[in-house]
Parts: structure tokens; sequence; C-alpha cells
């Protein structure tokens, strides 16, 4: 004869809520520690950015500083400008650099 399975209306008990969450702790440790190795990749590709950022405005820099000396009609606009776009890159990527300390 099939035997009946029993159900109750009562709330789980901490054991049963125990035999479904091994260890708690242990897991918000886990995702602690994933949440900082995830931070510490975003610091690094943020970085590796900027880098590239710099890279990319000093050879255009360069370019106008060249320009500039091959045009001696418009060399005073290119220069300032160069000089412009050099100080602002700086001050751009310095700020960022310090929002990722």
């Amino acid at each position: 004869m099939p035997t009946k399975t029993q159900t109750t209306d009562q709330p789980q008990t901490d054991a049963d809520f125990g035999a479904f969450v091994p260890d708690l702790e242990q897991t918000v440790e886990r995702t602690r520690e994933l949440q900082e190795r995830l931070l510490a990749s975003a610091k690094s590709a943020a970085e590796v950015s900027l880098d590239g950022y710099e890279k990319a405005v000093q050879s255009v820099i360069d370019f106008e500083q060249r320009a500039a000396e091959k045009s001696p009609w418009g060399s005073a606009l290119i220069t300032t400008h160069a000089t412009f776009l050099k100080e602002m890159t700086s001050l751009y990527t310095n700020a960022a650099r310090e929002m990722l300390k």
C-alpha cells in the first residue's frame, strides 16, 4: 500500500534552513573576494585605457608640432592648439587617475 507524504503548514526551522544553505558565511566571503577582484580588474583596465588615450593624444600633438614647423603662417596657432591639447589631456588623465586610487 502506498504511503502518503505528510505536509505541514509549520514554518521551517533553523535546522531546515541550514540544510539548504550549507555555509552562508563562506558564500558571502567568496562573493566579497570576487567583487574585490572585479574592482581591481576594472581599475587596471581603466589605467590601460588612460595610457592608450594619452599616447593617442600625444601622437596628435606631435603631428601638430611637426606641421607648425613646416607652416610659418600658422605656426603660432598650431603651437597654441597643441599646447592647449596637451594641458587639457594632462588635467583630464590626472583627475581620472586620482579617482582610480
